[in-house]
């Protein structure tokens, strides 16, 4: 009879325990071989070939056995929660073991069992990443492993923990896909997907699916439950529409399939494994991977969502047809029969009309404000505001009869918030209307000799006129609100009036003396009117370098004026002359 020590007693030396095992290595490292060819942790095994999938009997049949393939060993691993179990069998099924094996559950339902046939230290390994726990089969009981070491010994143990198999009810993976549920996963690249939905909200979605240049095809379908094993009235089913989306070059554009997922009218789903057994809701995903998944499913197209859409099985009722055909359905497009003498079939066939020269919307972005279009009330209005401002000395007008141009070098113009903005097409001095541009497109060339602006002539290109203006009757905006001038006198002493008169009877000889007057001095000019200096008659007023830059700007000459700009210090209207000379130079190359 055996002793027990005391508690500070030691085993002689070269003695173990009997129930002693050796601790695991490091990673990766082998155990020594021993004399008699076994090793430290048991008797020498050779690697076992993957087994083939067996039917679900034989697995059954096998776990009370304890038997497996050479070099297996039947275990039992316990799951704290389905998603585990789920994970494990799936990655049993990646390694060619039946996907179908034997799955139990215990009676308080707070454990779900697993049992294969495994090697052991991969199944230790595998059932440790799944977080699962352990247990070596052994007839009617399950004893627990303590990770490393021989099974049999560690199956001798006396204080392994065990417990009897028959407290163990058996289970399906059936029960643990609908018990683990699905969980978020980031969305992917799909080059088809499946639109479930109800046939008020169909037309939208074709509408949009078809602008993308997507292949749209749609069919009823009836959802049935997939959990509920008790048939019911078909009547009762939902019946909604089933649209499949495909991309004939690349993948659906990733902000569609977004837009539908966001959209709570719609269930998006992808087809796992490519295959149409199965359907998932896009950015969810399965614990079981999508081999396992697709063997286990039958009896129709499952359909695996969330709790806000639930799972059903899907009866397609009918053949898809295309989509294109629910987009048009307000108007008739009936058909003609072809006439006696119909004009295609002619053998000499006429030109076809060409279209109006028109101007339409278009999007006109990075176009700046280079002239400003006012009729004849706004007049009065850019008295006001301009009276005073800096923008004054820049701005220039060319009135007409009903419609008025304002005018100002490199686009000052964008500051004044009056009449309709105007940008320069080009070439010359041709506007269109911010936001605005011709049908059909035209090149430079084109519109150059159609409308033959110059330096001056202005044209302006709207909906429904070309308007023409005069530049050489343009003036500064100030002479809108500068009226007559007062008549000057001139203070002059009495000894310079004296000779004054001299001078001018010795270099105005007359034929008969007349009394002397005083020497005529210039008198106001009315607005609009170019003033003259005594003396030379044809002399006008200095220009203004923003004159000589609007010249510049208007005979196409862009780098000219930008440079006038630049060097009198405008960087700001310089580099938009500058961008508007490289746009078109860009479009003449183009």
């Amino acid at each position: 009879m055996l002793r027990s020590r005391g508690r500070g007693s030691r085993p002689p030396a070269g003695s173990a325990p009997r129930d002693a095992e050796p601790r695991p290595r490091a990673l990766g490292q082998r155990p020594a071989p021993e004399p008699d060819g076994r090793t430290a942790s048991g008797p020498a095994r050779r690697p076992a070939p993957v087994p083939k999938a067996a039917p679900a009997r034989a697995a059954l049949a096998d776990v009370n056995s304890g038997a497996g393939d050479s070099g297996e060993t039947a275990i039992a691993v316990r799951f704290a929660t389905a998603t585990s179990a789920l994970v494990f069998t799936g990655r049993l099924a990646a390694l060619g073991r039946p996907q179908a094996g034997d799955h139990r559950r215990s009676v308080d339902g707070s454990s779900w069992w697993v049992f294969t046939h495994v090697a052991l230290d991969l199944g230790r390994q595998l059932a440790t990443a799944a977080d699962g726990t352990v247990f070596l089969v052994r007839s009617t009981q399950l004893v627990r492993d303590q990770g490393w070491g021989d099974p049999e010994r560690v199956a001798g143990r006396r204080s392994a923990q065990r417990l009897p198999l028959a407290s163990l009810r058996p289970a399906t993976l059936f029960d643990l896909v609908r018990r683990a549920g699905l969980y978020s996963v980031p969305g992917r690249a799909l080059d088809d997907a499946v639109v479930l939905l109800r046939a008020e909200f169909a037309g939208g979605v074709i509408r949009r699916a078809l602008d993308l240049g997507l292949e749209v095809t749609y069919r009823p379908t009836r959802l049935t439950p997939l959990f509920d094993d008790e048939p019911s009235d078909p009547a009762q089913h939902g019946v909604v529409l089933e649209l499949a989306l495909r991309a004939p070059h690349g993948d659906l554009p990733a902000g569609f399939l977004d837009a539908l997922h966001r959209d709570p009218f719609t269930l998006l789903c992808r087809r796992v494994g490519g295959e149409d057994t199965v359907l998932m809701q896009y950015r969810q995903g399965s614990a079981l991977s999508d081999g396992p998944l697709l063997e286990l499913a039958e009896r129709g197209v499952w359909l695996l969502s969330g709790s806000e859409f639930g799972c059903a099985r899907l009866e397609r009722l009918g053949e898809p047809l295309d989509g294109g055909a629910l987009v048009e359905l307000a108007a008739d497009y009936p058909l003609q029969d072809v006439g006696a003498s119909p004009d295609w079939a002619d053998d000499a066939p006429t030109a076809p009309e060409a279209p109006r020269l028109t101007v339409v919307p278009a999007r006109t972005s990075g176009a700046t404000v280079d002239a400003t279009l006012l009729d004849g009330t706004q007049l009065d209005t850019v008295r006001m505001m301009l009276e005073g401002h800096p923008l004054a000395d820049a701005v220039q007008v060319v009135t007409g009869r009903d419609q008025h141009l304002l005018l100002a070098a490199g686009g000052l113009l964008e500051r004044l918030p009056l009449g309709e903005p105007l940008h320069c097409t080009g070439p010359g001095p041709l506007y269109i209307p911010l936001g605005f541009r011709t049908e059909p497109l035209l090149p430079p060339s084109a519109l150059e000799a159609l409308f033959e602006p110059d330096a001056d002539r202005a044209v302006v290109l709207t909906a429904h006129a070309a308007l023409v203006f005069d530049l050489t009757r343009r003036r500064p905006a100030w002479t809108l609100w500068v009226g007559p001038l007062p008549e000057p006198d001139l203070q002059l002493p009495d000894e310079a009036e004296a000779v004054l008169r001299v001078v001018d009877e010795r270099l105005t000889p007359k034929p008969k003396p007349r009394p002397a007057e005083p020497p005529r001095l210039r008198q106001a000019q009315p607005p609009g009117s170019r003033p003259r200096h005594a003396g030379t008659g044809s002399s006008r007023r200095p220009r203004h370098w923003r004159d000589t830059a609007l010249d510049a700007e208007f005979a196409g000459d862009l780098v000219r004026a930008a440079e006038i700009h630049e060097h009198n210090g405008d960087a700001l209207r310089a580099a938009n002359l500058y961008e508007r000379a490289a746009r078109q130079a860009a479009g003449r190359r183009w």
